[in-house]
């Protein structure tokens, strides 16, 4: 199990801290996050739902979510250094979306994957995303003007 899960890492290591550091805005909950997830994965004696993909994923969100959401989350570290990929205006609009909304943007407009697989990742159904998608869009362009696409 422990080679599974260091082959795991090295696949979908850097997407899943990408994706944890754009929900938290936290470097250090974005790293234990996705430290925690493979941990527990190598720790456990369960298999690895197939695809793999999807399940790290919502492992992860939940994971941050739940870090973010104990009263002792790091407030003080609101103000992370922002990475090469993301403008700080853009990064810090994405932290103003409500969670739900915040997850189902980055995994299907940012992380590229399909209504469907977000929908497993995040336990709900594609059309519940595409509300969530479309209030999130709208919230950034009427707040900064931005206009964010999806891979569909």
């Amino acid at each position: 199990m422990k080679q599974d899960g260091a082959a795991l890492f090295e696949t979908h290591g850097q997407d899943l801290y990408r994706f944890a550091y754009r929900l938290s805005g936290i470097r250090e909950i974005a790293e234990d996050a996705v430290q925690e997830c493979f941990v527990s994965l190598m720790k456990t004696a369960r298999p690895i739902p197939d695809p793999a993909r999807p399940y790290l994923f919502g492992v992860v969100r939940n994971l941050v979510f739940k870090t973010l959401n104990r009263p002792t989350a790091l407030p003080a570290l609101r103000d992370p250094a922002i990475p090469p990929d993301q403008s700080s205006d853009v990064h810090t609009m994405l932290l103003r979306l409500p969670e739900e909304a915040r997850a189902a943007l980055v995994l299907i407009s940012i992380e590229g994957f399909t209504y469907e697989e977000a929908g497993q990742i995040l336990d709900v159904d594609p059309a519940t995303l595409r509300v969530r998608i479309h209030r999130a869009r709208r919230q950034l362009k009427q707040e900064r003007g931005y206009e964010v696409t999806t891979h569909d």
